[in-house]
């Protein structure tokens, strides 16, 4: 476990990604705490779980492999969740 504070956490995503690829936003933080299949807790907006200290947009892999390093070398958790996004 880490014990490293979530503000420095997120410090740290940021130096790595940049603070355009970084989501703070406390709404943003609790609908991504949500199992996509507990539509209770989506619907009633009733958040059981710990929230995240950010949510993260990457481009690319080299920027996941240096996120997942510095996560490992931290001890800190990280959750996977792919979406893709198609432009027309």
């Amino acid at each position: 476990m880490s014990t490293l504070s979530r503000e420095k956490i997120v410090e740290e995503l940021i130096n790595i990604l940049g603070a355009d690829q970084v989501v703070t936003d406390e709404a943003v933080l609790k609908e991504s705490s949500l199992d996509r299949y507990r539509k209770f807790e989506q619907c009633h907006k009733v958040y059981t779980l710990p929230t995240p200290a950010a949510v993260i947009y990457v481009h690319n892999t080299d920027e996941v492999a240096k996120v997942t390093t510095r996560s490992m070398l931290s001890r800190v958790q990280v959750s996977l969740l792919s979406r893709v996004v198609l432009k027309l």
